[in-house]
């Protein structure tokens, strides 16, 4: 979530010490990728909630290998069922629950780093 990708940037910046940077950079490429399974049943649930056709009524081909995996979503080709070559983007279950929970996290955080009051927002500044 967002821990992920500011770690991902972080490792951008020679701010760190290399053996800090080092391992920062492991955030850009070691994203492990989600169960196919699981994408074809979120996008058949997505699909569903929208009045579009069954993912494999949609779907001539669909490659189990991701493309491409990052902290958000993840990256797959296919083809439907008239051939066209599409690429799907699949963003990960439960990012939004997870990106609120990062977000309060960072906001007790920035609190205690400010020494901010119980009930008083970092933000509000």
């Amino acid at each position: 979530g967002f821990f992920v990708k500011m770690g991902q940037k972080m490792s951008m910046f020679p701010i760190f010490p290399p053996q800090y940077a080092n391992e920062l950079k492991k955030l850009l490429a070691e994203v492990p990728p989600k169960p196919v399974d699981i994408l074809k049943g979120q996008v058949s649930a997505e699909f569903r909630s929208r009045g579009v056709p069954e993912f494999a009524e949609t779907f001539k081909e669909f490659d189990e290998k991701p493309l491409g995996t990052a902290s958000i979503a993840q990256v797959h080709a296919a083809k439907l069922r008239d051939d066209t070559r599409v690429v799907v983007k699949v963003q990960h279950a439960g990012l939004r629950e997870t990106l609120d929970t990062d977000l309060r996290i960072l906001d007790i955080a920035i609190k205690a780093i400010l020494g901010k009051q119980d009930g008083e927002k970092a933000s509000s500044e």
